[in-house]
């Protein structure tokens, strides 16, 4: 029963020191951030999304 109340007490810990490590950005509300690595070095790289509707926008 001690080892479980020691797992436990480790395993919160971890959570809670890696909410305190993560980076988090802030974002206006209703907005969405990509980021893209251009490891084919495309000039004119383009990015197809969908809104509400199933026309798709460029």
């Amino acid at each position: 029963m001690k080892a479980k109340k020691i797992l436990s007490f480790i395993l919160v810990a971890a959570m809670m020191l890696s909410v305190l490590v993560m980076p988090v950005a802030a974002v206006e509300e209703n907005e969405v951030v990509v980021h893209y690595y251009n490891e084919n070095n495309w000039e004119n790289p383009y990015i197809y999304y969908y809104n509400d509707g199933n026309t798709p926008v460029n």
